[in-house]
């Protein structure tokens, strides 16, 4: 029994999917759904059913699927026996990240994979831009970027994850109180300055956006490269703020009025790495980040070659 047909069993049962699973091996689908079908035709069993709502393990399936998982873990021994770990292996991964978006997703990614693999090392840096993100990667100075797309490159592979909304906040005047989510309407943001980060940096702008939006122009602008800084400077003033709807909702606790945009203000965060080459830790995270986000990750990955 080959084992590569289990694995391709666990990772369709992994991440929902054929498609998600071909991304998460780094195989074509086509050549995962040999190696099922190879394994079906030695088992004599159907293992997968396809839904509408996708795809689901038969009754023999559910039977295979520990055993499976089991076989693959002995495998996993064996090499080990053949080829003890060092005491502390060379074995890094660097991350770099060109947004304030959904940070705390990624951390939960990042806890998880060092749950998984306790003997990989993680480095994690923040960089001014996804463009800075980018050329670090391309550049060798990381191993994977989480960056807001759209991403253009000749070299990278960019695995979408998820997408994040943006809100309002600001500061309450008057009798006006905190509480519930309002719609942004120029009566609400006229009169008060925008606090942004360098449009030279982050491009797309959610502020002047909700700005444009309801027809009215800033009083004033506040910059700042720092994302820390912008709900501090808005709360502080009279000022408005469009940041992460966790950022948002995390302000409304602290006593900020949270608006939302007419028209939903969204980003795409995706993964970005080199196609060309990755290392052993960098394929366990990819593989790791398609498992946690199963609905966007097969449906967005994109090869970008502007040649």
């Amino acid at each position: 029994m080959d084992l590569r047909g289990l694995e391709a069993v666990v990772a369709v049962n992994d991440c929902g999917s054929f498609s998600a699973a071909a991304l998460a091996l780094f195989i074509s689908q086509p050549a995962l759904t040999r190696r099922v079908a190879l394994l079906e035709r030695e088992l004599q069993a159907k293992l997968f059913t396809r839904t509408a709502r996708g795809v689901f393990l038969t009754e023999a399936g559910k039977a295979v699927i520990e055993p499976a998982e089991r076989a693959l873990r002995d495998a996993q021994d064996v090499l080990r026996a053949l080829h003890p770990v060092p005491d502390r292996p060379p074995a890094l991964l660097r991350l770099s990240a060109a947004t304030n978006s959904g940070m705390e997703r990624i951390g939960r990614l990042i806890a998880r994979f060092h749950d998984d693999r306790p003997l990989v090392d993680v480095e994690f840096a923040s960089a001014e831009s996804t463009a800075a993100a980018v050329s670090a990667l391309e550049e060798g100075k990381c191993d994977l970027a989480v960056v807001d797309q759209p991403v253009r490159s000749q070299t990278l592979t960019v695995t979408n994850l998820f997408q994040d909304d943006y809100l309002g906040v600001y500061a309450p005047r008057g009798g006006e109180k905190a509480g519930g989510i309002q719609m942004a309407t120029r009566t609400i943001v006229e009169g008060r300055a925008l606090v942004h980060l360098p449009e030279s940096l982050h491009p797309h702008q959610p502020g002047k956006q909700l700005f444009d939006m309801v027809g009215v122009e800033p009083a004033s602008t506040i910059k700042t490269h720092h994302p820390e800084l912008l709900v501090s400077i808005a709360l502080a003033g009279r000022a408005v703020a469009v940041v992460p709807r966790n950022v948002a909702l995390a302000a409304q606790a602290a006593g900020a009025c949270v608006i939302e945009p007419p028209k939903p203000i969204t980003r795409t965060i995706g993964l970005a790495s080199d196609r060309s080459e990755n290392s052993i830790a960098t394929s366990l995270f990819l593989r790791l980040a398609v498992a946690e986000f199963p609905h966007s990750a097969p449906q967005h990955l994109r090869i970008r070659n502007q040649s």
